[in-house]
């Protein structure tokens, strides 16, 4: 009986892996969401996914500690990339500007989210979140890239105009 649940088990997992495979990384880019699309499931100003809040910090941190902020910045082909910033309370506290870049398929919800709270909060950061052209709530086709120098000439753009501008 061990060997059915567990085969069962692995159906149930290839099953749901291919699914996924299938809606988001293998569909065709006429199937995939924009981030009009994909804003409209999370609107900016609302926290992503229903999560919870970070584990190493208390409940209702946010505003207590850290003061969390997020909006839009264009590139140069008019596209928008979100941004979040999550800055301590106390700014004299502030050691050092922290980028957070997510990896492929990747946001700045959930995990990102929690982690860059926590770095605020513990790691004495200024901490900047973005999402990727085709991740999050950017601009772009759900996880599609065009090609990596395109998407590094856009953290470029983001990083000269947008971080150096809140550093200072």
């Amino acid at each position: 009986a061990g060997w059915l649940i567990v085969a069962f088990l692995g159906w149930i997992c290839g099953h749901v892996g291919q699914s996924y495979l299938k809606e988001h990384l293998l569909a065709s880019v006429a199937d995939r969401q924009t981030g009009e699309d994909r804003r409209k499931k999370v609107p900016v100003g609302q926290r992503p996914l229903g999560k919870p809040d970070p584990p190493l910090l208390e409940k209702d941190w946010e505003g207590k500690h850290v003061d969390v902020g997020e909006g839009f910045f264009t590139l140069q082909n008019e596209e928008k990339m979100y941004w979040c910033t999550f800055v301590p309370k106390d700014v004299k506290t502030v050691e050092r500007v922290l980028l957070y870049v997510h990896g492929y398929t990747g946001s700045t919800a959930w995990v990102e989210f929690n982690a860059m709270a926590t770095f605020a909060k513990l790691g004495n950061c200024a901490v900047i979140g973005v999402d990727l052209p085709g991740h999050g709530r950017s601009d772009g086709l759900h996880v599609y890239i065009e090609g990596w120098h395109p998407m590094v000439g856009c953290c470029m753009q983001f990083v000269e105009k947008f971080c150096t501008a809140k550093q200072q």
